[in-house]
């Protein structure tokens, strides 16, 4: 008859003892959201000191100027110098009365200064830490490191799963405590608050963690009252006939476990929700990681997020490499200056430093690598694709990424395995055009004046080629010089001869000695002689062979397969090495640093050169190099030009066919190939040479067709030449349309 009693009692007893049980694991689990936090301000702190013992950093405190003016160009980091005798609201960075008493507190001798959060004038609230700095042993400047509060949202979230919400508070000397993030219910109890190490934050739980009060379950007059209502009801039920004595299970306390018999009571955590802590990353499209660079459609597959992503997988790549440092460059388009600040996010968030240099042509930015040493760097560029494309060229230790590397980027998204750093990397804005400038200035000289018409089609190249013209003593006539990412005038290209039609009227109206176009992002050259007649890269190769190898007698000189058979030919006539490579310029670029020849270029416009340059793509830095060599000849450009030879040919043509065909058709054509009269290069596709003339087929790295182009000495041997690759084209490819 007391069994039920006993039974309700256990009962009681056993929730009490789980509700301890499970108060003393949310405060250990308090505890460890707490760890993450030190450990995340313990690594700050080592970061910084370790900007503070930097020399450079140390060597920067010797010409210290007021807080406005020494302000850095990071946007988290700066160096203030000592002796700031009261709070400057309106420096940079502001210097409000809590931040003022950390400087203060760390000039009277502390050993340590806390990080602290401080509340700006605008509402928001950041962390600071901070450090002295020292130069010749003595203490100089102070390094400050500025976090937003959601900086400490991101510490919480990487602690084990499953602990409480929490509210985060900060306690002041006077003894005052401030919520800092979070929420708290009606009668938070202090008890429960757990201390941030190293720090004068404390945490809370959201909601009270200790269990609701209960009635006194063991007290006399509560056993002797339920004693006389249990008896009550068995003798209700032994009136019945026919009826079984139990505890119904609607009269257990709702929440109380179920014991039956046979059973042990275990107690048990529910596992979170892990998607409401993870924040979801945008869809991230294969097709935009291509053979050279990555490129897509601007909010169709590219937008600010899926560029903040990438540039996450990069600083992470950059990481793997042992890099810690990039460039970060925008050309002109519309798009471009929001997508150049996602990246910097992504790059920083990884731990990378950038340096942004703002609006430039890509050379530039190659040319910051050198110069910066940083050997690293991104531009977000369409280069000469339409406004509404955009992209981002890649640059890692040294190396244009190119093919696998590219892939590699799409497949570290897809994997997650990304770097997350605990603290931001630095940003720092840097103008490095007139370094730049000065370089070439420095490395060129024209022996006269020319007359030059400069076509930058609204492209980047229109912010700087006019004006190294000019300081270069040209007399330059611009045409559509200003940056406009919408190319209102022409198509940015100057591969396409309908592009040139501007240029070529300009340089005969005012009698120029040659007409240069630039694309896009301005590491491509466009040539017309004086005549407005077009040279093409293979031909201006030709010229450019012709003057290194007079100083360089035997090196090699490297070219694309889509380039005329006289430029190996002149190349050896000059005492050089005719190196014929692949297709792409990230790599020609690649084969001129593993060979260290002192000059490369493709048929795309792609010149590189490795004597007095760095050996980067750069279409200015050409254009300075012919105009170097036209001014120094007394000739007409029409007339140095006229010996350099030149045969019938074709522009490229092009073949399109379904995604994923082109190199299964290459590979059937190669196997088909039966050219016992010339020889077969199948470097980057076919090409056969002909002792009168060439064809060549290749599948293209960006867009699924095949490339074809021809050359010849006459008409006649052109078209026997085309004829040729057609039968073996229908051969390999029945029902194809060649086109040509």
């Amino acid at each position: 008859m007391l069994l039920p009693l006993a039974v309700w009692y256990g009962e009681e007893r056993t929730a009490a003892r789980l509700q301890d049980q499970a108060l003393e694991i949310r405060m250990l689990q308090m505890q460890a959201q707490a760890t993450a936090v030190a450990d995340a301000v313990a690594w700050s702190e080592r970061w910084l000191e370790q900007r503070a013992e930097d020399p450079v950093v140390q060597r920067r405190t010797v010409n210290r100027r007021l807080p406005a003016e020494l302000a850095d160009e990071l946007n988290t980091l700066w160096l203030l110098p000592l002796g700031i005798d009261e709070p400057m609201p309106r420096a940079v960075p502001p210097i409000g009365f809590a931040l003022h008493d950390m400087l203060q507190r760390s000039e009277e001798g502390a050993e340590r200064v806390p990080p602290e959060a401080h509340r700006l004038a605008d509402g928001e609230v950041v962390v600071y830490f901070l450090r002295t700095v020292s130069f010749a042993g003595e203490p100089r400047a102070h390094l400050v490191l500025r976090q937003p509060i959601a900086w400490l949202e991101r510490q919480l979230d990487r602690a084990p799963a499953g602990g409480p919400d929490v509210a985060l508070f900060q306690q002041t000397e006077d003894g005052r405590v401030v919520r800092l993030l979070g929420e708290v219910g009606e009668s938070p109890d202090s008890a429960e608050r757990v201390p941030v190490g190293g720090t004068p934050w404390l945490l809370q739980a959201s909601e009270p963690l200790a269990p609701e009060a209960r009635p006194a379950l063991s007290s006399p007059l509560f056993l002797f009252a339920t004693l006389l209502a249990v008896l009550a009801i068995l003798h209700l039920l032994a009136a019945a006939p026919g009826r079984a004595a139990a505890t119904p299970a609607a009269a257990r306390r709702p929440g109380s476990p179920s014991v039956e018999k046979g059973t042990r009571e275990i107690a048990m955590t529910q596992e979170p929700d892990t998607e409401t802590m993870v924040r979801p990353s945008p869809e991230i499209r294969r097709d935009l990681f291509r053979a050279y660079d990555i490129r897509g459609r601007v909010d169709a597959g590219l937008n600010e997020a899926v560029v903040q992503e990438i540039g996450r997988a990069i600083g992470s790549e950059a990481v793997d490499r042992d890099l810690d440092t990039l460039v970060v460059a925008r050309d002109g388009r519309e798009s471009s200056p929001a997508l150049a600040e996602a990246l910097g996010e992504g790059l920083r968030s990884a731990g990378i430093h950038v340096i942004d240099i703002g609006q430039v042509p890509t050379p530039v930015m190659y040319f910051a690598t050198y110069h910066l040493q940083t050997g690293s760097g991104v531009v977000v560029t369409g280069s000469h694709n339409p406004p509404d494309y955009n992209g981002l060229k890649i640059m890692l230790g040294g190396e244009t990424l190119s093919g696998d590397a590219i892939a590699g980027l799409y497949d570290r998204l897809q994997d997650g395995r990304l770097v997350r750093a605990p603290v931001a990397g630095d940003l720092r804005l840097l103008d490095v055009v007139p370094d730049y400038l000065q370089r070439i200035l420095a490395d060129v000289r024209l022996t006269r004046p020319l007359r030059v018409v400069v076509d930058c089609g609204n492209g980047v190249a229109g912010s700087i080629a006019p004006r190294l013209l000019r300081e270069l003593g040209c007399e330059v006539h611009e045409l559509f010089c200003e940056v406009d990412g919408s190319f209102p005038n022409h198509h940015p290209d100057p591969a396409d001869p309908a592009n040139l039609q501007t240029l070529i009227e300009k340089v005969a109206e005012v009698d120029a000695h040659v007409g240069l176009a630039f694309d896009g992002d301005g590491d491509r050259l466009g040539v017309v002689d004086g005549g407005g007649k077009i040279i093409w890269p293979d031909r201006q190769l030709m010229l450019y062979a012709r003057e290194i190898l007079a100083v360089k007698p035997g090196a090699d000189i490297i070219f694309d397969v889509k380039c005329s058979a006289h430029l190996a030919r002149i190349i050896e006539k000059h005492a050089g090495v005719p190196v014929m490579w692949r297709t792409g310029h990230s790599i020609i670029k690649a084969k001129l640093k593993q060979s260290g020849a002192p000059l490369a270029g493709e048929m795309s416009g792609h010149i590189f050169f490795n004597d007095r340059w760095d050996g980067f793509d750069d279409g200015m830095y050409t254009a300075a190099r012919l105009l170097e060599i036209l001014a120094h000849d007394p000739r007409p450009s029409t007339e140095v030009f006229a010996e350099l030879p030149e045969t019938v040919s074709t522009p490229e043509l092009k073949v399109q066919l379904e995604e994923g065909e082109p190199p299964r058709v290459i590979e059937r054509l190669m196997r088909r190939a039966r050219f016992p009269d010339a020889r077969v290069t199948t470097i980057d596709g076919l090409r056969v040479d002909f002792s009168d003339g060439w064809g060549l087929v290749r599948s293209s790295n960006t867009t699924p067709c095949l490339v074809l182009r021809f050359e010849a000495d006459n008409e006649a041997a052109l078209e026997r030449i085309k004829t040729a690759f057609r039968e073996l084209l229908a051969e390999a490819s029945p029902g194809t349309e060649p086109g040509f």
